[in-house]
């Protein structure tokens, strides 16, 4: 579902926009974090490597947080 909420992260590197296969390398990226909404109360979180649970989590709340206090 569309939400102000969702959020993609992704591991950045070296910035090398030198030709169109550095634009084919962006869409290659692994996401490290995703947080998305699934149901009107419900949302879903999935994390890898190098993020522990406990850090993604973190991040997720943070991202509420941030919300709530507008």
């Amino acid at each position: 579902m569309a939400s102000i909420k969702n959020a993609q992260f992704v591991e950045s590197g070296p910035q090398d926009n030198s030709g169109p296969q550095a634009s084919r390398a962006d869409e290659d990226k692994d996401y490290l974090l995703q947080l998305g909404k699934t149901t009107d109360d419900c949302f879903n979180m999935d994390f890898t490597y190098p993020l522990s649970l406990l850090q993604a989590f973190a991040i997720c709340v943070a991202r509420f947080d941030a919300k709530l206090s507008w």
